[in-house]
């Protein structure tokens, strides 16, 4: 009789997209993949703190805060960093988010209207 061995361990290749968009009009879609993978890094530039993020992964709220949250858990929490840079603006900046099926990334103003000034993000795909 031969031994059991574990089966192969299946092959994965990744595609890294990136990707960079200018003066977003908020509402808006950020992400929206049907498809394993990671958030490598995600960094949002505005010009106030007038909105918040909603990061879903594989149908569950990872978050649903608004810059403030993001800046007090910042302190602690090295996923997150959010700030006021050096020009005013203000960044925020999360990484290494993974998800097994899929990922939503959606910003929306506190007020009525709002613009991102610059969204960039990477994420590596598991195909």
């Amino acid at each position: 009789m031969c031994p059991v061995y574990p089966p192969p361990a299946p092959t994965v290749s990744v595609k890294t997209t990136v990707k960079t968009m200018i003066d977003v009009a908020i509402p808006a879609t950020l992400i929206e993949l049907n498809i394993p993978g990671c958030l490598k890094e995600l960094l949002i530039k505005t010009a106030d703190t007038n909105y918040k993020l909603t990061v879903q992964v594989d149908g569950e709220t990872l978050y649903d805060n608004d810059f403030n949250w993001f800046q007090n858990i910042s302190q602690t929490v090295d996923e997150i960093s959010a700030f006021q840079d050096e020009t005013g603006d203000y960044i925020l900046h999360l990484a290494d988010i993974k998800w097994s099926a899929n990922i939503k990334v959606e910003a929306q103003p506190l007020t009525t209207t709002g613009t991102l000034k610059q969204v960039f993000y990477k994420i590596d795909l598991y195909i």
